[in-house]
């Protein structure tokens, strides 16, 4: 095995990771997160965003979903406020920092984020135990998130390929949805 690079020492523990060519990015904190980058090659962490609107949800069900996700220069997440129902976010920040950019607001438990030919997908969980959970999309150049499917019970993972959107849902195995929805 070789040594491991250290990327710096973190006062709160870390809840994500992403990377690209250059950097890792970590989101640390449950509430009122911090997100860092550090160079892959070693050296220091670089904080690119805090702020109290930054609430990264960490589980659903025992299993980490993904909530980071890099795409186009940018770092994309999911604000989730636990019980706030319509308080949830879309944001991004660009890569090498800047401000925090809002791109969905009103979003009823946000998680799972998925790009597919420039659009990004996402769910809304909803209520834990009723059926208003949504399937969303945000077209590429798009100033407004559009609802592909209400009406989900519990919807918790989702995928995207060239046909179809795949989506895990409480009283089903899995759902899959015509790409052509909308």
């Amino acid at each position: 095995g070789s040594e491991p690079t250290s990327f710096g020492t973190l006062l709160e523990d870390a809840y994500y990771v992403q990377v690209d060519d250059d950097y890792v990015y970590v989101a640390t904190g449950l509430n009122h997160c911090t997100i860092y980058r550090a160079p892959k090659s070693g050296g220091e962490l670089e904080e690119l965003a805090s702020s109290e609107s930054i609430h990264l949800a960490l589980t659903r069900d025992g299993n980490t979903i993904p909530e980071m996700e890099i795409h186009d220069g940018k770092l994309y997440w999911a604000n989730q406020y636990h019980n706030g129902h319509g308080l949830g976010t879309i944001a991004a920040i660009p890569l090498d920092g800047g401000p925090i950019e809002e791109l969905a607001v009103r979003q009823n438990s946000p998680q799972d984020l998925v790009f597919h030919d420039g659009d990004m997908f996402w769910i809304n969980g909803g209520d834990t135990w009723k059926s208003n959970g949504e399937l969303m999309r945000l077209e590429s150049g798009a100033t407004e998130a559009e609802i592909l499917v209400s009406g989900l019970r519990r919807p918790e993972y989702l995928q995207v390929d060239d046909d179809y959107i795949y989506v895990t849902a409480y009283d089903a195995e899995m759902d899959g949805f015509d790409f052509d929805i909308g």
